[in-house]
């Protein structure tokens, strides 16, 4: 789920640029009462009606989506469930200007709001039924919710870590209000900024810089790159590392394809990004689906660029082959990228052994013949 387009993940997150996806199936009739109106309206009647709100931010070209339409939200449980909310759909492409403050990178999204229009909770991703009838009792009982979050930061007000909780979670469901209380409440306690807070304002300001230029010159500034780099180079918070390293190794991809006709030019480039990638690996996210389509990603890069590769580059191509086999040890893909990182180590009979079973786990595929067939060649 690499965006490995550079300028997407300057702007965007870099889990927010997701591979083409597979065409929305047909959503089932849904058994929810949706309100008719937009998110600030529906939150108005759950005002004045002493109800919860909550909003399912979602797109017809979304498959997630339309899995939450066809299963969740046709169950007989979860209608009953949320038979006292008022429910909202929020469709991606035609948001308001207080649907937009939302942040949506990718969908579906659930929000919850309390009745008195504050936000109360935020899930992101597929729920089956069960999953989401689970999430919906623990936000109807206030449980790990930005309400929770307060209460505990009772008698702990100048706990830095806890304020950056609640400031995540608020800055999630779109409270600017309660975002900028929180970020202000952390500068004050936290002057000299070393905090993990701190460091992740730090990072959001340098980054920010970069959009912003970006939007004003269409340019990159190259200093601010390489303050980027600089600064993530020294930090050890995962969601830093991630973000940083992969911002930066698509501005590398981005400055390959800048210098076309410069053959020395656009090769460093290449070695610079699959070095980032490799520093990324260090704060990649965890969740399997991710974790997946990753993996598979940078492994075709690395094999595709196996004539350049450093002897750093191939052990990191072995590693991620690693993890492949750990997780996803039913797929062909898998063998096969694992026999092409094998190779460029030199255990060529382990290469073929995994070569050969690619091709059993999927025999059709002429592919993986032919891979195996390079791997035996000199």
């Amino acid at each position: 789920m690499i965006h490995l387009l550079l300028f997407a993940s300057i702007l965007l997150p870099p889990e927010a640029g997701a591979p083409p996806q597979d065409p929305t199936p047909p959503a089932a009739t849904e058994k929810i009462p949706w309100f008719s109106g937009t998110l600030d309206k529906a939150i108005v009647e759950g005002k004045s009606k002493g109800k919860m709100v909550l909003g399912f931010y979602r797109s017809d070209q979304d498959p997630g989506s339309a899995t939450m339409s066809r299963t969740t939200f046709s169950d007989d449980r979860v209608a009953a469930a949320l038979a006292n909310f008022v429910c909202v759909r929020v469709n991606y492409e035609s948001r308001t200007a207080v649907e937009s403050l939302v942040p949506t990178p990718r969908l579906p999204v659930i929000v919850w709001w309390n009745a008195d229009g504050t936000p109360r909770d935020r899930i992101d991703g597929v729920y089956d039924p069960d999953a989401f009838l689970g999430e919906t009792v623990r936000v109807v009982n206030d449980l790990g919710t930005i309400n929770d979050l307060r209460r505990k930061l009772i008698g702990r007000e100048k706990d830095v870590d806890a304020h950056f909780e609640l400031f995540l979670r608020l800055r999630s469901t779109g409270d600017l209000e309660g975002t900028r209380a929180e970020k202000a409440a952390i500068l004050s306690l936290d002057p000299e900024g070393v905090s993990r807070a701190r460091l992740r304002f730090r990072y959001e300001e340098i980054t920010t810089q970069i959009e912003n230029y970006w939007y004003q010159k269409h340019t990159l500034p190259m200093d601010k790159i390489q303050e980027l780099r600089a600064f993530v180079e020294l930090q050890d918070d995962p969601e830093i590392v991630w973000d940083g390293w992969m911002r930066l190794a698509n501005t590398h991809e981005f400055l390959e394809r800048q210098a076309e006709g410069k053959p020395e030019e656009a090769k460093a480039h290449r070695s610079t990004r699959r070095d980032c990638l490799s520093r990324a690996w260090r704060g990649i996210p965890q969740t399997p689906a991710f974790l997946h389509d990753w993996c598979l990603q940078v492994a075709d890069i690395f094999w595709s660029q196996r004539s350049e590769l450093s002897e750093a580059d191939k052990s990191f191509f072995l590693s991620v082959t690693t993890r492949m086999m750990q997780m996803f040890d039913a797929e062909a893909d898998t063998f096969a990228y694992r026999a092409c990182a094998l190779k460029l180590t030199g255990k060529l009979e382990d290469a073929k052994a995994a070569a050969r079973k690619a091709i059993e786990l999927a025999p059709d595929d002429p592919k993986y013949k032919q891979l195996l067939t390079e791997i035996q060649s000199p």
